[in-house]
């Protein structure tokens, strides 16, 4: 590879927020301060419970059943997964009801908001209780969305996004800038 497409790369992860360049020293990346995680964290919890309550209210019961049947397969592979695998396996669940809403722009944004904390999320995962707590929390909220009970649904997604954020500030302090 050139080292056009390279800079060109670097550039536009730099553009993205991905990457700080530093004069004289290069890439380097870009570390996160607690306000930023909070209003994310904050945004994500928004477009969550619309997510969960809107899904309750429309969602077909047949994608919310291949959902639920997929958390429920993850019981005999939880101990073999990796904190990576983990992360996939959440992102693609939050996704899944988000898709099930009909909104596209909808699902569009909460991927968006996945991608900018994906970073410090993966820590999230890496202890096994926390892999184990977010599998009964997802069974809970499919459950709930089954049972069309939207502000429940609701309630339980943000109490649900709102662990994440405390085990995520918890265990990546060490990472985040003062601001």
């Amino acid at each position: 590879m050139s080292r056009t497409p390279a800079r060109e790369a670097l550039r536009r992860l730099e553009q993205e927020g991905w990457l700080v360049l530093v004069p004289r020293q290069g890439y380097t990346v870009r570390a996160y301060s607690i306000r930023e995680v909070n209003q994310v964290y904050d945004l994500r919890v928004a477009i969550e419970r619309h997510t969960a309550r809107t899904a309750a209210a429309r969602a077909p019961h047949a994608a919310l059943g291949r959902l639920a049947r997929e958390w429920e397969a993850l019981e005999g592979r939880r101990r073999s997964m990796s904190p990576l695998a983990w992360l996939d396996a959440d992102e693609a669940f939050h996704g899944a009801i988000a898709e099930v809403t009909g909104n596209e722009e909808l699902t569009g944004i909460l991927q968006q908001i996945n991608e900018r904390i994906r970073i410090i999320r993966r820590i999230d995962f890496s202890r096994p209780e926390r892999a184990t707590r977010t599998r009964a929390d997802h069974l809970e909220i499919v459950g709930l969305i089954q049972a069309r009970r939207p502000a429940a649904a609701a309630d339980r997604m943000e109490r649900h996004i709102l662990e994440s954020k405390e085990s995520v500030k918890a265990l990546a302090q060490i990472y985040f800038v003062e601001a």
